[in-house]
């Protein structure tokens, strides 16, 4: 479903691409960044190092096979123009995954055992592509990126070891260890409407309910607390850094009570594993909100995750180079805040069928789980 729109727009950006023509900086942007990951690439797993050179030896020279992937040597507009020009309908293969095709296949694939069939592109959707009705043709707003300012360009580092030194061999454990540099006792977070809230109302009730159970006139918990701690590298002298956030959630035990009735301990589980799927609803909200935000800055060598375990512990990791990773974090919270922010209308963060997508692939995911088990 909705496979030829995604096709159409795809097209449209080439017409694009082939009306403006070649972009000098943009080549030289990604000139950049491809030199930064380079200069800090880190080791792969040996199957995909394998797989990776496999397929580039199949391209470059041998001289060039485990660096060409990176080379961006001279900046040839001709040969942009005439890769862009190949890309038409009549030179692709169009590969769509879909259980809509069960018990419509005639084909298997002999080495996996795929069952798949070949079909011709309709001719008049073919032409509309080819002609990029989708791009300039349509009036559509469609345009280059603008400058990325996360490419970073500064690569100190503040523990002083030598990066290339360091990178010979590392056979000493750290010899520092993280310190504890804030406690706070007595933080906690309520939100209103928690009791209310409903996996089908919308994300803003997810924010509601994932926060607190409590009322906002409930005194600071003595449980409650903040803390930070912090390791400067001893060992590896990247300009990289790594910020963690974890928050632990409360919510009712799973265990019974002892001498309480069935009723009761039911009640328990059934509010602990509702907070637990709003946890996980709730990280997988902010990633889709984040996402397209944060995609320039994830070329660039940085990167976030939002996750979330069994215990309803809610954590983010926020990586990258450190010149620009204090902005990146800021991006990140605030963007959080944004989906947690229960006075705001749900709809400025996230559309109600994007959400209902978010919350189909939940489900299914849910129900495979259950089928594995």
């Amino acid at each position: 479903r909705g496979v030829d729109e995604v096709v159409t727009q795809v097209y449209g950006y080439v017409r694009m691409v082939r009306d403006l023509g070649p972009q000098r900086w943009l080549w030289d942007q990604c000139r950049s960044i491809s030199r930064v990951e380079l200069r800090f690439l880190e080791k792969s797993s040996e199957i995909d190092t394998c797989s990776d050179l496999a397929g580039d030896m199949q391209i470059y020279e041998p001289s060039d096979v485990v660096v060409g992937g990176f080379l961006w040597e001279q900046y040839d507009p001709e040969e942009i123009e005439r890769a862009i020009s190949a890309f038409t309908p009549a030179n692709m293969v169009m590969t769509v995954v879909s259980k809509a095709f069960d018990g419509k296949t005639d084909r298997e694939e002999k080495r996996y055992g795929v069952k798949y069939r070949e079909s011709q592109i309709d001719s008049k959707l073919a032409l509309a592509w080819a002609q990029g009705k989708a791009g300039a043709a349509a009036g559509r707003k469609m345009h280059f990126p603008v400058p990325n300012t996360w490419v970073p360009t500064d690569f100190s580092v503040r523990s002083g070891i030598d990066a290339a030194a360091a990178a010979q061999v590392v056979t000493e454990k750290p010899r520092t260890f993280p310190s504890l540099i804030l406690s706070q006792p007595g933080v906690r977070a309520t939100a209103d409407g928690a009791a209310d809230a409903g996996l089908s109302s919308g994300p803003h009730a997810i924010a509601n309910a994932s926060v607190s159970s409590s009322s906002p006139s409930s005194p600071p918990s003595p449980r409650g607390s903040l803390e930070a701690w912090h390791k400067l590298d001893d060992t590896f002298g990247d300009p990289r850094a790594n910020v963690m956030f974890t928050i632990h959630n409360e919510r009712p035990d799973l265990e019974p009570i002892p001498g309480g009735s069935d009723a009761e301990n039911t009640k328990r589980r059934r509010q602990a594993i509702r907070e637990q799927v709003l946890v996980e609803l709730l990280g997988d909200v902010i990633s889709d909100v984040i996402n397209e935000q944060l995609y320039a800055a994830s070329a660039a060598g940085l990167s976030y995750e939002v996750d979330t375990d069994s215990r309803a512990v809610f954590s983010v990791t926020v990586a990258g180079y450190s010149q620009h990773l204090p902005r990146f974090v800021e991006v990140v919270t605030d963007a959080m805040l944004n989906v947690l922010d229960a006075s705001q209308a749900p709809s400025t963060v996230l559309s109600q069928p994007r959400f209902e997508q978010i919350l189909d692939v939940y489900r299914r995911s849910l129900a495979d789980w259950s089928n594995d088990q």
